[in-house]
């Protein structure tokens, strides 16, 4: 804890030496943060991508209830805080799991800050979910072993409410690992049956209070987009493996001779050279079954991590071990490869009563020593880019210009590289760098651009647009309404006038943009999405009066269904957004005709015209639009309301209600007995 408590110091107003930290957690908080802060879920980002699903990305993390802090705190300092605390919260883990394994307390806290200090724990101090997922593996394990020894009522809500912070806490690939090996792990006790039943009930129960966070999930992954990585993320070559034995071995992430695949850049093995050297010496001196247990699964998922690179794996497509993501696997090893360790010395120690006390403190000394030293090696503080003054200033200034428009980014490939002994902290000391997706949403400035792991399908066609079409033409980025663009170029005017230049980039407001609602009176079908968008590429398209929409298989129309309910059409006059899945348009109309939204197309949204629900057609092949009928004044309005959170939420309640429900019978029962 002192020892956290120095880097806990170290680390007020900096941030991790990394992009992920800058670029994606720390804004994604944020959203939360704001969101709760004015009273609403986060279901929606309206920053980044033109809008994309916030809750159902696994990025969000909003329902965990330790990030709640942040909606009292802010981000700041906090943000790094809470990431030591869950390396902190790692540590006891662990070391209750050892405990309850009858191993000394030595051996019991060497073996705890071998997980909590190893290399993957703190390189994912830089992306909360990683750490809060990975710091309740071990949890999860005390807790079952603890019902397994004396089942009770209590303890299998315990095991349950460990498990549900697990999947809360945001990363769903590491509670899948963990889950597999809890099951397997489970079975090879051979617990009498009323015990199993109260083990799968467990589980099932868990999963029906986490509803809220893994079916809007998983609804997220029927539509979605799963961006393929450039270099599948597992260990694709021997020097990856070289993590084991030298948590820098593959260089610094970020500089230029880092030699690793960017994609495992969070996912180091080590875990110390003396637990590693006894790892090792297990496989000859194992005895138990308890031991050989953790052994065969650390070395199977050593292996899994080398995934269709490995002979062994070729049964399996490549797609699914895409999706498995076996580097994900990285944290129960180090469960697995550490519980075997202590195991095994235990035995050797014991086994060896001769053994003097200067040899023990020789190798518990130098094994402190050895992983004190792993965040020096592999985590950098840098001050936090977002208290900067200088550049809040700056993006206090675009804010006020740019108000509530879309502003587009464009980046030169050597500012989109991040390479050179310096490059992360260069990268983000300049205004230019902070004002992408996602970092923009920080400043509340929306963005036509994202990184996200899961896209909404088709908003990786804007992003190739943006890619492929320049220098600017045609007319997609009018329509999402890309009213400013900062470019390191020159643009043609009158379309695009010059408002300033920082650095190296200059600000063009680009005068064709489109309104985030509008009314429009023609419409054009074709055949499908992509005749839509190639269309657009080409400039002098009539869509100021035209919305542009596609038919499906059958013929009919691409749409969203129209809302089951009616809705109070009384609403303010004009265009009002009160939050990211809220918007409202207030209109006369001539004759019939379509109002456009250039939000996100995507299920979940639902539009009421007069408090009539009507279906949303995809305009554009990105946006959407809703018909209406007749002309005169009318009322529109926008929500998104997923059916998979309302069944999520739904779910939640009443499993937490009925536990609650059983919990409370019971409990006045055993105290009279």
């Amino acid at each position: 804890m002192a020892y956290l408590l120095i880097w806990a110091i170290l680390w007020k107003a900096h941030l991790p030496y990394h992009v992920d930290a800058c670029g994606y957690a720390y804004p994604d908080h944020e959203i939360n943060a704001e969101a709760f802060h004015h009273g609403y879920v986060p279901l929606w980002n309206s920053r980044v991508s033109c809008g994309t699903p916030q809750s159902a990305s696994w990025q969000s993390a909003c329902f965990y209830p330790p990030f709640f802090i942040f909606n009292l705190t802010g981000l700041n300092d906090w943000f790094m805080w809470v990431a030591l605390a869950h390396t902190a919260v790692a540590f006891f883990g662990f070391y209750a799991w050892l405990r309850s394994q009858k191993i000394v307390p030595l051996w019991s806290e060497l073996g705890a800050l071998s997980f909590a200090g190893s290399g993957h724990l703190i390189s994912c101090w830089n992306n909360l979910p990683f750490i809060a997922t990975a710091a309740w593996i071990p949890w999860v394990f005390w807790a079952a072993q603890k019902a397994l020894e004396k089942p009770s009522l209590n303890r299998w809500i315990l095991l349950g409410i460990i498990l549900s912070l697990q999947i809360l806490a945001g990363y769903p690939f590491f509670t899948f690992y963990t889950i597999i090996l809890l099951v397997l792990w489970f079975e090879c006790k051979k617990p009498p049956s009323f015990t199993r039943l109260a083990f799968w009930l467990t589980l099932s129960v868990s999963a029906c209070a986490t509803a809220i966070q893994w079916i809007p999930f998983l609804d997220f992954l029927s539509y979605g987009y799963l961006e393929p990585w450039k270099n599948f993320p597992y260990f694709d070559n021997l020097r990856e493996y070289g993590t084991l034995i030298k948590p820098d071995f593959l260089g610094f992430f970020g500089s230029s001779d880092y030699r690793g695949t960017y994609a495992n850049a969070n996912f180091n093995l080590y875990f110390g050279l003396i637990p590693l050297g006894l790892c090792i010496a297990s496989l000859f001196f194992t005895q138990r079954a308890q031991s050989l247990f953790w052994v065969l699964s650390a070395g199977v998922l050593l292996i899994w991590m080398a995934g269709r690179h490995l002979f062994v794996w070729n049964f399996i497509p490549d797609a699914m071990i895409q999706f498995l993501e076996p580097s994900k696997s990285t944290g129960i090893f180090l469960f697995c490869a550490i519980t075997a360790v202590v195991l095994t010395i235990q035995h050797l120690f014991q086994k060896n009563k001769k053994i003097k006390l200067l040899w023990i403190g020789f190798i518990a000394f130098f094994w402190l020593l050895d992983i004190f030293r792993v965040p020096f090696l592999l985590s950098y503080p840098m001050p936090n880019p977002f208290q900067n003054p200088e550049i809040q200033k700056k993006s206090e200034q675009m804010k006020i210009r740019l108000g509530d428009s879309r502003m587009l980014t464009v980046r030169t490939a050597g500012d989109a590289e991040f390479s050179g002994p310096n490059a992360f902290q260069d990268s983000f000391e300049s205004p230019i760098r902070l004002l992408v997706a996602n970092s923009n949403s920080v400043w509340g400035i929306r963005s036509a651009d994202s990184y996200l792991t899961l896209h909404v399908d088709g908003a990786m066609n804007l992003k190739w647009y943006e890619l492929t079409q320049w220098p600017y033409s045609g007319d997609l980025l009018d329509i999402a309404g890309v009213r400013f663009i900062l470019a390191p170029q020159g643009l043609p005017s009158p379309k695009f006038k010059r408002l300033d230049q920082w650095e190296n980039h200059f600000l063009f407001q680009n005068t064709r943009a489109s309104e985030d609602m509008r009314f429009v009176s023609e419409n054009r079908e074709w055949d499908n999405r992509p005749a839509v968008l190639n269309q657009l590429t080409l400039p002098k398209n009539p869509w100021e009066k035209t919305v542009y929409l596609e038919k499906d298989k059958n013929g009919g129309l691409v749409h969203l269904p129209p809302a089951g309910r009616w809705l109070n059409p009384l609403m303010p006059s004009g265009y009002q957004r009160p939050s990211a899945s809220r918007a409202s348009f207030s209109f006369h109309c001539s004759q019939a005709g379509y109002v456009v939204f250039n939000e996100t197309y995507a299920p979940g949204w639902r539009a009421w015209v007069d408090g009539r629900p009507v279906p949303i057609l995809r305009a554009y092949g990105l946006f959407m639009a809703a018909p209406i009928s007749d002309k005169g004044d009318h009322q529109l309005a926008y929500r998104y309301e997923p059916a998979s959170f309302r069944l999520g939420l739904f779910i939640s309640l009443v499993s937490l209600g009925l536990v609650g429900f059983f919990w409370g019978v019971r409990r006045p029962t055993s105290q009279l007995s």
